[in-house]
């Protein structure tokens, strides 16, 4: 939540004619809120899982199936 509220505040602060600026943070404040919704869906990033010996819910599984890949 904090990451999300920084970069909508960047955002904010960024004058209007710095379109690139602005179109930079725009996506990453989208991508700080994928990543909120997952640790607020599992409690933990699902996609970390097989790395720290996890083992995967079944609907953790089928998340990472369809789910966003962030380069993964």
């Amino acid at each position: 939540d904090r990451c999300i509220r920084c970069f909508e505040d960047l955002l904010a602060d960024t004058p209007a004619d710095h379109t690139v600026a602005r179109d930079d943070l725009a996506s990453h404040l989208q991508f700080a809120r994928l990543h909120r919704d997952i640790v607020l869906r599992f409690e933990r990033f699902p996609h970390r899982n097989q790395a720290l010996g996890r083992r995967s819910t079944d609907e953790e599984t089928a998340f990472l199936v369809d789910g966003p890949r962030f380069g993964q």
